[in-house]
This record gives structure tokens, sequence and C-alpha cells, in this order.
């Protein structure tokens, strides 16, 4: 009884839907999809220059990952984004840094390839914070960092320049 008593409170699913297509709503006490929070997007005006590779259009997943992230890295969690290759990972993690309060939260991105070295990876830390005493480094003014480390998992290159 007790596993149906779960089950029971679990969305109701289509074939095409799954459990990850829905979370709890705190106003309403019940599950609502990740669509509803996607409003209608309207392009910007072509004001100036418009980055076109600053446009985003959000999607449910979208926003499923930014709340996660928001949800672990408010609480003090290191947060690993994992997917396939254009899914949005590295948009959702810039979106979330940029997000941050400038004065009391500071951030990084460190870019990893085949060719990091460690001494690379450590000057891009050591960039962004000052040493206090003996081995104890920090972020200035006692703001928060947040990094933001990219393909972490990439592999060396090979013989003919690839990362594959």
């Amino acid at each position: 009884t007790f596993l149906c008593t779960i089950t029971e409170l679990l969305p109701p699913t289509t074939d095409a839907e799954s459990l990850f297509d829905f979370f709890p709503d705190d106003k309403t006490s019940d599950w609502q999809p990740w669509s509803s929070c996607v409003g209608p997007w309207e392009f910007p005006p072509l004001f100036g220059e418009t980055i076109f590779h600053d446009l985003q259009l959000p999607t449910p997943d979208s926003w499923r990952t930014e709340f996660l992230i928001r949800m672990f890295a408010s609480s003090g969690t290191c947060v690993l984004v994992t997917g396939p290759p254009g899914c949005g990972k590295s948009t959702s993690v810039r979106r979330y840094a940029k997000g941050l309060d400038p004065d009391n939260h500071t951030s990084s991105s460190i870019c990893l390839s085949g060719s990091t070295r460690p001494q690379g990876m450590i000057a891009g830390i050591e960039d962004v914070v000052e040493k206090r005493q003996g081995r104890t480094y920090a972020p200035p003014g006692g703001k928060r960092c947040t990094f933001l480390i990219e393909d972490i998992a990439q592999p060396h290159v090979d013989a003919f320049g690839d990362q594959a």
C-alpha cells in the first residue's frame, strides 16, 4: 500500500511525457509542466548591433536546467551539467552567472581542451582570487565566487588535430 500511495502523488503522464517534464509547484501544490514556464518569445528590436549568438529561446529543458542550477548552487552544492553537444548547457550556466549579484558574487569561466595544462587551469583560478594567509585563497572583498569550467571531458588532441 505504501508504493501505491507514492505513485498516486506523481503526475499523470502520457506516452510522450515523463516525470521529468513536470515540477512540483509551490503555489498550486500540484504538478505543473515545465512548458508552462515558457512564455511567448519575441525577436528583440534591431537597434544598434544585435548580437545573434546572444539571443536565447527559452525552452522547457532550459527552464528545468536553470532551475536545478539555481536550486543546487543556492545551497552551496557543486553543480555538474551534462548533456549532448548543443543542448544548451553552457548557455544555461552563463545565464545563471549573469544573474548573480555583482556586489556579492564574482564568476570566472575556464574553458578546457585537450591541450590545457594544469598550470593553465590554476592560473585561471588565481586570476579571480587573492591570497589570504598561508595556503588560503578567496575572492576579493568577501564575495562568493563561482567557477564555470567548460568541456571537462575533452579528449586529448590526436595526430590529426581532432578532439574526437
